[in-house]
């Protein structure tokens, strides 16, 4: 019997289970010698209820702890009424209890140690009860140690890595952990779970390859992406028999998106516009006439914004196409028309670009033929 005196509660363990409708008799008595006797009924959950119930106020979150890397702090959300206080347990080969210690009326705390020796699957299950049903949230995740100087496949059914050897300096533990990032992207469309692959120790990228199973029936326009600095980035890989693998350069964050939107071109004033793509980003943008690629003199590309700059161009060339194709294949075209009053009867002095620069900078100038230019620059001193 232990009395929770934060709580103003009796708390009853028994070394052997406990049975349905078992009785147990408790007395209190308090400093004046006053008792008082009440009898207890119990009511037995089993934990391998397949009738258990889930709700989405009560659920598990793992995250690494960064003060004490070799720790995953557990936090058990608790936001429906009338819940017990809950109870958590760690299946690795045996059950064991985590004990929780309650942060706030909504989050209890408890954390698992990430010890070089674990493999395989860890189950971690929080229960609790509204004195009539059982409430579950499970977490899976998977974990893999690797000697030192030795290399080793980490798998599980939606995820692989194989380590060379030297991908760690000293004997070392990965796990493969589900998180719900819960941030949406404009552009992106999430197809598969989100892993955090992680380890206390400081992984060294040295070819070692990450691989992540397309699921069935997604074909088009996938992508394997990582988060960094809040947004999801696009991640160079090849297919491999339904699976998208890449370099794996360093631990993170991991997904698949689907990306179907197409890159924006947005005109600008003059002949400038904007070329943007904020799905998996753009790959190549190219400009033709009649099919034949463009002289590169005629334009310039920046990654961001394209100029043309008609007083360059050929006489015949007044009709241009722009390509604009992103990292997953998507493709937006432009045709420009460039005609004769177009250009301009005076010269057209317009930004220098990159600005600010180190050490040089370009400076286009619009003109209505080919002709010698004479182009000063002054400093803000007067200097020229």
């Amino acid at each position: 019997v232990f009395y929770d005196s934060v709580r103003a509660e009796v708390i009853l363990s028994n070394t052997m289970p406990w049975h349905e409708n078992q009785q147990v008799e408790l007395k209190a008595t308090n400093a004046e010698g006053i008792s008082e006797n009440i009898t207890l009924t119990t009511n037995v959950f089993s934990v391998e209820d397949k009738n258990r119930l889930t709700h989405e106020d009560f659920y598990v979150v793992l995250v690494p702890n960064i003060l004490q890397p070799d720790f995953i702090d557990i936090f058990v959300v608790n936001k429906k009424e009338n819940l017990q206080p809950p109870r958590l347990r760690i299946l690795q080969r045996d059950w064991h209890d985590i004990p929780l210690n309650e942060i706030s009326k909504e989050i209890s705390h408890g954390f698992h140690a990430l010890d070089y020796g674990q493999e395989g699957s860890v189950e971690i299950l929080a229960l609790t009860t509204d004195n009539s049903n059982l409430y579950s949230s499970q977490y899976t995740f998977d974990v893999g140690s690797i000697p030192n100087g030795r290399g080793k496949l980490i798998t599980n059914s939606n995820l692989a890595i194989d380590l060379n050897p030297g991908a760690f300096s000293s004997d070392a533990v990965l796990a493969f952990l589900p998180e719900d990032i819960g941030k949406n992207h404009q552009e992106l469309v999430q197809v598969s779970s989100v892993y955090n692959i992680y380890s206390p120790q400081k992984y060294i990228p040295n070819g070692s390859r990450l691989s992540i199973k397309i699921p069935h029936g997604v074909y088009r326009n996938i992508g394997l992406y990582k988060y960094h600095k809040n947004n999801w980035i696009w991640v160079h890989s090849s297919n491999k028999k339904q699976h998208l693998e890449a370099n794996l350069n360093s631990l993170g964050r991991f997904a698949l998106f689907s990306d179907s939107t197409k890159p924006k071109i947005i005109r600008e004033k003059g002949f400038n516009w904007l070329i943007t793509d904020e799905g998996s980003g753009l790959s190549i943008v190219e400009i033709f006439h009649g099919g034949t690629p463009l002289n590169s003199d005629s334009y310039n590309w920046d990654g961001k914004k394209l100029s043309v700059y008609p007083s360059v161009l050929d006489l015949g060339k007044t009709s241009l196409q722009v390509r604009a194709i992103d990292n997953v294949g998507n493709v937006a075209l432009l045709d420009i028309k460039i005609k004769s009053n177009n250009l301009p009867s005076t010269p057209i002095l317009m930004q220098n670009f990159p600005n600010p620069f180190n050490p040089s900078t370009s400076i286009p100038i619009i003109l209505d033929h080919r002709l010698p230019v004479l182009l000063e620059i002054f400093n803000i001193t007067g200097q020229k």
